[in-house]
């Protein structure tokens, strides 16, 4: 991992992904509309948290896109409009949540962008995932950017399938791996990756993967995370919270995790500073049992997670 430059406090991240409005019908039959996306729910989240960060995406120069920027720039995020069709309107996932606040997608998304680096002023960080890594002709350009981003800069990706959005091919597989070569960190879910791979446990993915470079990280819900890295693991259990739904827990806990190691200046030390990793983990499960517990996509500030983190107990959801 090659370690950044000596002002990686200063430097801000580069979150590459898309920005989009989360239309949202419960069961009970009542609906709303909640500003989303991947990548502006990372941005979002690191911003939140203290950071200096720089948002790859496309939002439309309609009511939605005014909607979805409002929160991003409230939060200090910079947003940089990468599509090579500007005047598209805003993207809309339109999501179905069950009894238990579990959510399915289906995407109105048009994803042709063209990100760019500062070569003289790299990001510190640069972190991409979801419908930026698997819709084409879009992801090619940020797999392009990450390769060239990771001599220079942290790399983090989150799998985060959307089934709804990709075929079932060999290619998305092969796409999904490239992405893992290209990281130094990787986090997926279990059900990620028994999308991915039917026929394998995602335990045994994410040990392969991490002995092929990446630390990864795998949640499973309210079983916890486990963090992987060449032949070791450290889990922390989930924690107990009332649950609204699960829009943006896996977007927190990614962006409370990196957050994390940057507070700690762990970017270029690696999952071999075990200390430091493993309390980055148990931030980020903290993180994404404060977002389960409000509607809609909604990351905790600072302040908001250090409350949580003395009022919960770090034990099982349920």
């Amino acid at each position: 991992m090659t370690a950044p430059a000596a002002d990686a406090r200063s430097r801000p991240a580069l979150v590459i992904g898309e920005t989009l409005v989360d239309a949202v019908r419960r069961a009970d039959g009542t609906t709303s509309r909640h500003p989303g996306g991947a990548g502006a729910n990372v941005a979002l989240g690191l911003a939140r948290l203290g950071h200096p960060v720089v948002l790859g995406t496309h939002t439309g120069r309609d009511d939605d896109g005014r909607t979805l920027r409002a929160p991003l720039e409230a939060a200090g995020v910079t947003i940089d409009e990468v599509h090579r069709s500007p005047s598209r309107p805003s993207h809309v996932a339109h999501a179905e949540l069950d009894a238990d606040g579990a959510a399915t997608y289906a995407f109105d998304v048009d994803w042709d962008v063209r990100p760019t680096l500062d070569p003289l002023r790299p990001p510190v960080l640069v972190h991409t995932g979801c419908l930026g890594t698997l819709l084409l002709p879009g992801a090619e350009a940020v797999l392009e950017t990450v390769r060239r981003a990771r001599e220079t800069s942290f790399v983090s990706y989150d799998v985060n399938m959307r089934p709804a959005a990709v075929a079932d091919t060999p290619a998305t597989v092969a796409r999904v791996e490239a992405f893992v070569a290209a990281s130094h960190l990787v986090k997926a879910s279990d059900e990620d990756l028994a999308w991915l791979y039917p026929s394998v446990e995602p335990a045994e993915v994410a040990t392969a993967w991490s002995r092929s470079g990446p630390a990864v990280v795998l949640t499973r819900g309210s079983e916890g995370a486990t963090l992987f890295t060449d032949g070791h693991t450290e889990h922390a259990p989930a924690r107990r919270v009332p649950v609204a739904d699960t829009i943006g827990a896996g977007d927190a806990f990614c962006a409370a995790f990196l957050s994390s190691l940057w507070h700690q200046d762990a970017f270029e030390r690696g999952p071999r500073d075990v200390p430091t990793w493993r309390a980055a983990l148990h931030h980020a499960v903290a993180a994404a049992a404060w977002t389960v517990s409000r509607p809609g996509a909604d990351p905790p500030t600072s302040e908001d997670l250090d409350r949580f983190r003395r009022s919960a107990p770090e034990r099982l959801r349920g």
